[in-house]
């Protein structure tokens, strides 16, 4: 897998938010879902082309997508197993209204 300064920043970006989210439940689930698909998207450009951004070449792109499939499926398992602890979907969308 190639690591640069992009994955870094990508990171940051996911797991500052994360930090205040993770106070709720219900936070936290969406947040985890949101950085799931945000990390699936990259993932298929990543297994399409070698070509980042059409700039910089990747020459182990496929290890590259399938380490971001990983992590997104972690993500979401992590939250369906939340979700299941709170009693299903319906009750952490109930807590999410009530705040």
């Amino acid at each position: 897998m190639d690591y640069n300064g992009w994955h870094a920043v990508a990171g940051i970006a996911l797991f500052a938010p994360g930090l205040f989210l993770c106070r709720r439940n219900s936070w936290s689930v969406l947040d985890l879902l949101a950085a799931a698909v945000a990390g699936t998207a990259p993932g298929i450009w990543a297994l399409i082309s070698p070509q980042v951004m059409w700039v910089m070449h990747m020459p182990d792109h496929v290890t590259d997508a399938l380490i971001h499939f990983a992590t997104a499926a972690v993500m979401v398992v992590i939250a369906v197993v939340q979700i299941r602890r709170d009693g299903g979907w319906g009750n952490l969308m109930a807590a999410l209204r009530t705040g």
